[in-house]
């Protein structure tokens, strides 16, 4: 005869294995009479599907939900969370990562960046603006084309020529986006 193993606290299915015969209580019974340890019944659980797992209580099989070990997004952070207990998932997550977002938000549907970004970089102000600016038109090599136009004095100057106009691009998005929204 089987018996079907479960777990003491979770009631989840384990296994089956064989029952032992109770070889005193065959012999005053004149029938056989199996041991069924404790944690374990006669009764077959249901074939588990997919995120799906069996569990015994009040006396019966269910299935249960089973999404342990897989990973969802906590709509309020962003936060990924690993699921680590039986039942449904919370309706507070989402399957779908919130990939590249600084401050994602759900909104019923897909993620949304919820902070203001400029260049992939949150501001709140103004200067913050500023200074992720000010260090686009260094890195542009602002220095450099100092050097080149001192040197060239009033002779044209190529490099000088490109810097200025891509500082004029790097100053001119910064102010576009600090008025579109409202910074101060």
């Amino acid at each position: 005869m089987n018996i079907y193993r479960y777990d003491g606290t979770t009631g989840e299915y384990l296994g089956t294995s064989e029952a032992r015969l109770d070889p005193l209580e065959s012999q005053n019974t004149g029938k056989d009479v199996y041991l069924i340890p404790a944690n374990a019944t006669t009764d077959a659980p249901a074939t588990a599907g997919e995120n799906q797992a069996a569990v015994y209580s009040g006396g019966k099989w269910s299935l249960v939900d089973d999404y342990r070990g897989q990973k969802y997004w906590n709509k309020d952070t962003g936060a990924v969370v690993t699921i680590e207990d039986l039942g449904a998932v919370s309706t507070d997550l989402v399957s779908i990562a919130p990939d590249g977002l600084f401050a994602p938000k759900w909104d019923g549907t897909q993620w949304t960046e919820s902070a203001l970004v400029y260049n992939s970089q949150v501001v709140a102000t103004k200067a913050d603006v500023d200074r992720i600016t000010a260090v686009r038109i260094a890195a542009l090599g602002e220095e450099k084309a100092k050097t080149e136009k001192l040197i060239a004095g009033t002779d044209a100057c190529a490099s000088w020529d490109t810097f200025v106009a891509a500082r004029a691009v790097i100053l001119q998005e910064g102010e576009t986006f600090i008025t579109a929204n409202s910074l101060t």
